[in-house]
């Protein structure tokens, strides 16, 4: 039996035989496609541990290559395991997730870059997301009113 169509799932499961089309993997839980089934399409989630023949692009941040695992498409992960006798055949991209603190402290960007701008002065600083999720902060002088 091969299994077709776009599959959204928010539990851990596990992929004993064929599949035809996206596998989505919502929250903290886990794909698992043993070495008896294959995939033709996208594989994402928190954690794909993939065992058989992928042809698609995976992105989770961790993911294990088993021993006989064959992917032809990109990985992006943030932890990647790969037994001996694994293959890939695409781009791998290590991506460094985001971590945010419940309160961050709100940092002071001008002794962080070593300047005294004085008891009175001020900056404005403009946080962005920039490329592959990292984030870039831009630092200026803050207009004053009066």
């Amino acid at each position: 039996m091969t299994v077709v169509g776009e599959i959204e799932i928010g539990e851990n499961v596990v992929f004993q035989g064929p599949v035809r089309g996206n596998i989505t993997v919502r929250g903290d839980h886990q794909v698992i496609l043993t070495h008896t089934s294959s995939v033709h399409g996208n594989i994402s989630g928190k954690a794909a541990i993939i065992g058989c023949q992928v042809e698609g692009d995976i992105e989770a941040e961790r993911v294990i290559l088993t021993e006989g695992a064959s992917v032809r498409g990109d990985i992006r992960y943030s932890t990647l395991a790969m037994a001996e006798g694994a293959r890939v055949d695409g781009t791998l991209t290590m991506v460094i997730p985001n971590v945010v603190a419940e309160h961050p402290a709100e940092p002071d960007p001008a002794k962080e870059l070593g300047i005294d701008l004085g008891a009175n002065a001020r900056v404005e600083v403009t946080r962005d997301e920039g490329a592959e999720g990292t984030n870039v902060s831009t630092i200026r002088p803050a207009v004053r009113t009066a």
